[in-house]
This record gives structure tokens, sequence and C-alpha cells, in this order.
């Protein structure tokens, strides 16, 4: 890896969120985070059961929307944006990522009319502005670093 594009992925992705530590042997290419997002499922999967005590009722429909959500449609877009990560700069990972977190509310506001308070949205306009100044500057910082 190269140390001018490691450094500002380090200080910025590596430092503030959750690791896995594994054999080097187990991940068929280098790079390949496919296996970390199975684990990542996994994992969800786990704290989920713990968290409604292992009692699993509901009906049919949302057994069928939980396959549909969870199982096809969040298993696509992670594998996409996995293989994705592996041609985009890191810090534009990082805004695509927040950016859907942002926009979630605003899609629920569209579709079902729900709408977000003021504070709501003034909230989420600065963390917007906020993450999309950040990521600028690093796409920048690393452009400007590039040979």
């Amino acid at each position: 890896t190269d140390p001018a594009y490691f450094e500002p992925e380090r200080r910025t992705v590596l430092s503030s969120t959750w690791q896995f530590a594994g054999r080097a042997s187990a991940i068929p290419e280098p790079g390949d985070m496919l296996p970390t997002s199975v684990i990542g499922a996994l994992l969800g999967v786990a704290i989920g059961a713990i968290g409604c005590q292992f009692d699993f009722r509901m009906s049919n429909q949302d057994l069928w929307l939980c396959f549909a959500w969870g199982g096809l449609l969040m298993t696509a877009v992670h594998t996409l944006f996995t293989l994705a990560s592996r041609f985009v700069a890191g810090a534009e990972i990082m805004l695509i990522s927040l950016i859907e977190f942002m926009l979630g509310p605003l899609w629920v506001w569209l579709v079902y009319s729900e709408a977000p308070g003021t504070t709501g949205l003034i909230g989420g306009a600065l963390v917007l502005g906020a993450v999309t100044i950040r990521s600028v500057l690093l796409i920048h910082q690393q452009r400007s670093q590039s040979p």
C-alpha cells in the first residue's frame, strides 16, 4: 500500500472504526472485504437475536420482508459496495456511506409523507455539510499528494 494513501486512510477510517483481526491467508485476495461483510452480518444477527431474547414471533409477511430486505437487497448492496471499494478512494467511500444514512429520513419524508421536524432538517443539513466538506478536503489532499 502506498504510504501517501494509507496514512489518510489510517487517520480517518482505521482509527475510528471497529477492526477485525485474522490471518492474511484466510483472505483470498488482498483488499477483499467480503469476508468482513459476512462476519459483520452474522454479528448483527447474533446481537439482534440476543436483543429480542430469541423471541422470533412474526407474521409471514414480516418474515418475507425481513428476508427480502436483509437477505436479498442488503446482500446485493453490501456486495456491490465492497466490490466498488476496490476502485474508489476511501474518502469518496466515506462520503457515499454517510450520505446514505443522512438521506434516509428524506426518503421516508418523500415516500410516506412523514414530515421531519425543523431541527431534524437543520441538524441533518449541518452533518451532511460537514461530511461533504471533510470528504472534499480529503479527496483534494489525496489527489494533490499523488504523483
